[in-house]
């Protein structure tokens, strides 16, 4: 069916494109996870996130213990 691995390989991503899951016949049979459906992120930027504090830094910024106490208990809400 196949002349070589590139038409094969071409054929998946025409599944891939047109949403076809599996296929089947007598010489090769494969399916396609649900992964290959999501777009691609070629163009997805990374996201830098300048406040890098964490819960624990909280504990530095010279908190008294009752508001100490007070982030604990929302957090765990």
């Amino acid at each position: 069916m196949f002349d070589s691995l590139e038409k094969l390989k071409e054929f998946m991503d025409w599944c891939r494109t047109n949403k076809v899951k599996t296929f089947k016949n007598s010489d090769i049979q494969f399916e396609l996870s649900e992964l290959a459906f999501l777009p691609d992120n070629a163009n997805v930027k990374e996201i830098n996130l300048e406040d890098e504090k964490t819960f624990a830094d909280a504990v530095d910024q010279g908190l008294t213990p009752e508001e100490y106490e007070d982030l604990l208990f929302h957090s765990s809400n």
